[in-house]
Formats: structure tokens, sequence, C-alpha cells
């Protein structure tokens, strides 16, 4: 793939991200204010305005002139303050047709209404809004209701409530046949701000969330010393900066911006130190560690970006790992069993475990995985163990570029629902494994984050028992992890580091 085609996945991925988070802020905020609602609605030639408060009840029902006093107005805008505005459309507004279809048809009645609003419509497809309801099930056939009025009707309606100080949430119909009240009865929505929300809103709404600098960093295409984009890398690589969004870490509507789960996994695991490192392995694995610092400087083979205004987050990374557990047991037959007993290395084998590819610390993005060493007597279980073997040899490849670390406290499902591969892992690492207490610390880390930005101070992470390496086994190791950094040698022709 060429780096502009890289390029344009990133800033794809990322567009679409925003625009999901946007919606969901937008339905969100929409949700919260619908709580306390502000109805209106035209009856018998005037303006009839009721609040309702959390419990839906109605209450202090008003009826305004249709055209409104400029204290009227300054009224009516003060109490939507903070208010859900429901504009309820009178019947002379609204056209009703009726389908009928078979009962089986139930969940598919959006794609039918759809499909036949042509058909129904006196307006152009483009121009009409609708909704619809179904009476009760009679027999085989379902009588769906569709109610329908222009979009011109409704954009001159929220033109109109505007001029007025109001802004329209959410428009509503109510069955013209019905005897029902509007406190009553129940309304069908033709027109909603999220859900029709305008193209320039939602451009507005993505650049208003834009990325936090957790997000933008690990992307590449940040400046690390300036913390923006990085000019001339987007002009070497052709991209707009316009096409990214705003890089801020404000928070929208009591919404913070989303973090990177790798950095999560470090501070619900306690790891927020150079000294402690976490270990994770999940679906793939990695080596972090989280501190603070004012002039970050990458090094090799590893990785680095930044979390928040004064931290960053370090360390390598590997494709193998929960998703190599997962290939072994779908794959070997009999593959399962106790390692606890078995000598190490004592399969013969050498595994290089780089089926998704290499991240850190070559960074080959096309390696293949490879096994040498095979014969006759090469069992299920062999493999097993040396691919769980080969995936330690990994990350101790890369603890060695962290130096500074004094303490490695493992975390992931995939690590720590399997004690052979924890003490797999402690001995070819040659030093204690602390196990994180901790189910979930991708979880609690971005809820710990989210504290530490109210002002609060979360509890520490709870810490698991401590494994301790077996000498006479790590020594065992040194020669088997020899292996594999010859045999990475020959299948990228590059040594390690």
């Amino acid at each position: 793939m060429s780096d502009r085609m890289q390029a344009d996945a990133i800033i794809g991925v990322l567009k679409r991200w925003i625009e999901v988070l946007a919606k969901l802020v937008l339905a969100w905020r929409e949700h919260r204010r619908s709580q306390r609602t502000l109805m209106i609605s035209e009856e018998n030639g005037t303006l009839v305005v009721r609040q309702s408060g959390p419990d839906g009840a109605s209450r202090n029902a008003e009826r305004k002139p249709k055209v409104l006093s400029a204290a009227t107005t300054k009224r009516v805008a003060r109490s939507a303050r903070g208010r859900f505005v429901i504009l309820a459309l009178s019947a002379d507004k609204i056209v009703t047709r009726h389908l009928n279809v078979p009962a089986q048809a139930r969940e598919y009645l959006a794609g039918i209404v759809r499909n036949q609003i042509e058909r129904l419509s006196p307006w152009p497809a483009g121009e009409v809004m609708y909704g619809f309801n179904t009476s009760a099930e009679e027999g085989a056939s379902l009588d769906i209701q569709v109610l329908m009025t222009s979009r011109a009707t409704t954009d001159g309606a929220r033109a109109t409530l505007a001029a007025a100080g109001l802004q329209v949430d959410r428009i509503v119909a109510r069955r013209p046949d019905t005897d029902a009240t509007p406190t009553t009865s129940e309304p069908v929505t033709l027109w909603s701000r999220t859900a029709d929300a305008p193209q320039e809103d939602m451009a507005t709404a993505t650049r208003l969330i834009g990325a936090g600098i957790a997000m933008a960093s690990p992307t590449g295409l940040v400046d690390l010393r300036t913390r923006t984009w990085d000019e001339e890398l987007l002009d070497t690589l052709r991209i707009d900066e316009e096409r990214l969004p705003e890089i801020s870490d404000a928070p929208v509507d009591g919404w913070f911006p989303a973090l990177l789960d790798g950095a999560c996994s470090n501070f619900g695991a306690g790891c927020v130190t150079r000294e402690r490192a976490a270990l994770m392995i999940g679906t793939s694995g990695a080596v972090r560690t989280v501190y603070e610092t004012a002039r970050p400087q990458p090094r090799p083979g590893l990785f680095l970006h930044w979390v928040d205004d004064t931290r960053v987050v370090e360390g390598g990374s590997l494709s193998d790992g929960g998703n190599l557990y997962a290939w072994i047991d779908a794959t070997l037959a009999d593959g399962g069993g106790s390692l606890a007993g078995r000598d190490p290395d004592s399969h013969g084998l050498t595994f290089l475990t780089l089926l998704g590819g290499e991240r850190s610390p070559g960074w080959h993005q096309h390696a293949k995985g490879a096994i040498h060493g095979l014969t006759f007597d090469t069992t299920p279980l062999d493999l097993r163990q040396a691919g769980l073997e080969g995936v330690a040899f990994r990350f101790a490849d890369v603890a060695e570029l962290l130096p500074e670390i004094e303490e490695i406290v493992a975390t992931g499902g995939a690590l720590l629902n399997d004690h052979d591969w924890v003490q797999i892992m402690a001995d070819a690492l040659g030093r204690p494994l602390t196990t994180s207490g901790v189910k979930e610390a991708s979880l609690r880390g971005a809820a710990v984050l989210a504290l530490e930005r109210l002002g609060a101070s979360p509890a520490p992470a709870q810490l698991g028992p401590v494994v301790q390496p077996r000498r006479d086994r790590t020594e065992a190791f040194r020669a088997a992890r020899e292996r594999q950094r010859r045999l990475y040698e020959v299948v990228t022709s590059e040594p390690t580091s």
C-alpha cells in the first residue's frame, strides 16, 4: 500500500469515527434535554405552550396569540432554556395515507414506507417529511397510517419560531382522526434535529468535537513538539489539513474526547511511571509505560505518543497475542493440555510468531511467521508450547528496549486466563511478573482519566499475585531466543534492532 493510500485510509477512519461520535453526542444531548420538554401546538387559532418535567407530566399550559408580542416572545424563549422544544403541527397541515401489509412484515415497515412514499405523497420524495404509526394487528394484516407534510412547511415553522428565539428540536403530528388531546395522543415524528441534521450542521459538530491529542498523536501525523498536525509531513503526503479534525482535549457538553484503549489499559492497571510497565495481551499485545515529559524523544523500535497535556505513552506492540492463541486452538487437533511440567524449549522448535506481521521492534508489516525444526515426532502440544514461548521471546526483545523498567504488571484477558503462559512470560523476561487484579483495565483506565479531569482522585489499581521466574528455565530460554533472532534475520533479512 502506498503512503498516500495509507494516509487516505487513516483519514477515512478518523472521519468516520468523528462523524459517529458527533451523532452520538447530538443524540445524547437530545435525550438529556428531552427529559424536560416545551411543547408548542396550534389549537383553535392560538398557540398553546405546555411544559413538562422529567416525570412527563404536562404543566403550565399557556395560550398565546399566533403573532407573539415582543414581551411574550421573551417570556416563551426564557421558558425554553434548557428544554427540548417540540412543535406539533396542526391537522390542516398534515396529509394522511394508509397502507395495508401482512403482519409478518412488521420488522420491515420503515423500508416499506420509504419505498412507497413517492406514490403516497402529493409532494416529490425529496420535499416530503413523514412519519408513520400502525394500528393493532387485525388478523393477518397491519394498517399503516402515514402522516406527511412538506419540507417547506417544517422549514417555515422552524424559521418562525427561530425568529422568536426558539430552536425546534423535533416536529411532530398526531393522527387527525383521533379525539385525543395533544397531551394524551401519541405523536408521530416528522422531523428531528439529530436524524435530519444538515450536512453543514454535522460538519460544525465534527469540527466542534475534534480529536483529542490521545487519538490524533498515534496516527503519526502529529508533530510531538508542537502537538499540532505536522505541516511538513502533511505536505509530503499531499494531505489538506482541512480534511483533518481540530486537535482539542476540551470537553463538549460534558463529553471528553475519546482515548486510545492502550493508554487506558496502563491507567487502569496503575502503570503510570517509567519504572512500572504494563505488559498486555488481548487480541494483540504490547509493553507500555506512561510518564510525564516536556520534551518527548522517540526511541528506535518503539512508539511514542501523547496521552494528555503532560504525559506520553511509550512502548512496543506485537501483532501476535491472543489471536495466535486462538489460531492454535482452532488449527491444532488435541493441542490442549498443561505446559507446566514440560521442560523449556524441549520440543526443538523455533517459532517466529509473526503471523500477523511485525510491529515492534522492526516494523515489517508484511513479515510472515515461520516454524523451524519440525519432525515426525512434533506434537500439537509441542507447537502450542513453541508458539506461546515465541510470543514471550518477542516481548522480551521489546522489554530490553526499555531498560528503565523496574516492575512489569501483566494484564489482558488472553494472558491472565492462562497461568502457564504467565509463567512462560516471567521465565522469558527473567524477572518477576505482577498480575493485575483489574478485570477490565482499559475500561477502568477510561474512568480513571475522566475522574482525573473532574478533579477526583481514583483509588489505586488492585494487584494480584507475583509470578517469579524460574532461573533454570530463563537460562534455557536464552539459547531459544537466540535461535529465534537468527530465524528473524533470515525471514526479514535484517537484525532485530
